[in-house]
């Protein structure tokens, strides 16, 4: 039987969607409701607390506030579950007979404390001790090297819970080959939902080069310091863009006339760089899947640049250059900016897999395949 109904535990509001997880979220949501699902709608919020539009798209949504208590580090428990614990949600799970799909493992507290009859799906938004264990690495404050270190090796603890688990979702191939060798749980790989339905990419040539993410991420400012040392020894213009930008990301740009910060946390102003540039440089350092930021590029831009780490997909892979050391980097980049960007069938056929309708109708189709649903 198809599926009707579905709870969703989930770590933060998910509205606006803003940042990565919070878009695999949203969009999940609004494709799933589009395809006929109840959602039924449980979320930790901190100061996110606007979640007006949601509900077009829940049959009901349920808020818990999460306790940020530094007392909450002194637990085994990993501060980011524990901070997420509420004493009515189990009620409220169990008084709705229908699946139940946790949204990564902060979420899961409620798992550890209770037994449930529903069936139980997880959606890995990372392997959780491998993340911290990278913004460990990339942290420059030794106090915030330290918690990160420690929380990862709390995450590394805490995942035998997936033992409890019926099914998880992956965000990488990777990651779900990882899940197979070390639980019994059953493992899909389930690429990030995002905004894009369709392709809205302009040909020809644009005047710079640009690159986008969260700058308060650790990661990210390592990826911003590589690129500044790339784009510094070139005379093609980078332009770094964020919601919030650093001062220090400031003053680093600022002996380079052809590199610059653009501030905004619009949509539609990023999609406006994204689509003017002629080329999306993309980079990390840490292993963790396909990265989102690639899918607004290749749906709104025109050249796309990456490294091994950006993605693990090779039918995105297919899709961009590839570069990993500095000098790679300044001759592929050297190399596009001589070429004006031509619309590819192999990339409008190949990113249609990846629609966030298509990707809803997979996930549907996991859940009722595997078990006889009746809710």
């Amino acid at each position: 039987m198809k599926l009707k109904k579905l709870h969703i535990v989930t770590f933060d509001n998910p509205n606006p969607p803003n940042f990565g997880g919070a878009i695999d979220v949203y969009y999940k949501v609004k494709y799933l409701s589009k395809l006929g699902v109840d959602i039924y709608l449980h979320l930790f919020f901190d100061h996110r607390d606007d979640i007006k539009e949601l509900h077009n798209f829940c049959k009901k949504i349920y808020v818990y506030k999460r306790n940020k208590s530094l007392l909450q580090i002194c637990s085994i428990i990993p501060y980011r579950v524990k901070s997420r614990t509420s004493n009515e949600i189990y009620e409220n799970l169990s008084n709705i007979k229908a699946p139940i799909l946790f949204e990564g493992l902060q979420s899961t507290q409620v798992l550890k404390r209770h037994n449930f009859r529903a069936p139980i799906f997880l959606r890995a938004h990372n392997l959780e001790h491998s993340y911290y264990f990278g913004l460990a690495k990339s942290e420059q404050n030794i106090l915030k090297k330290l918690v990160y270190k420690i929380e990862g090796y709390k995450f590394r603890y805490y995942e035998r819970l997936i033992n409890k688990v019926d099914v998880i979702f992956s965000l990488s191939k990777k990651e779900n080959d990882y899940f197979i060798k070390n639980y019994n749980t059953k493992a899909y790989y389930l690429p990030v939902f995002h905004a894009n339905t369709t392709i809205s990419t302009k040909e020809g040539s644009g005047k710079y080069a640009l690159y986008h993410g969260d700058l308060s991420i650790s990661d990210n400012q390592e990826s911003v310091k590589f690129l500044i040392s790339v784009f510094s020894s070139l005379e093609f213009p980078l332009r770094i863009a964020g919601s919030k930008i650093p001062g220090s990301l400031k003053r680093m740009v600022k002996p380079f006339k052809n590199i610059s910060s653009v501030c905004t946390d619009n949509t539609e102003e990023l999609i406006t760089l994204i689509r003017e540039a002629h080329v999306n440089v993309l980079h990390s350092n840490q292993a963790t899947g396909t990265k989102i930021k690639v899918f607004y590029a290749l749906f709104n831009g025109r050249h796309c640049i990456v490294n091994d780490n950006i993605i693990d997909d090779n039918q995105i892979l297919s899709l961009c250059e590839v570069a990993n050391t500095k000098e790679e980097y300044m001759e592929v980049i050297q190399k596009v900016f001589e070429l004006p960007y031509k619309g590819s069938d192999n990339r409008n056929q190949t990113l249609k897999q990846f629609s966030p309708e298509v990707l809803a109708e997979q996930l549907i189709d996991i859940i009722s395949k595997n078990y006889k649903i009746n809710y």
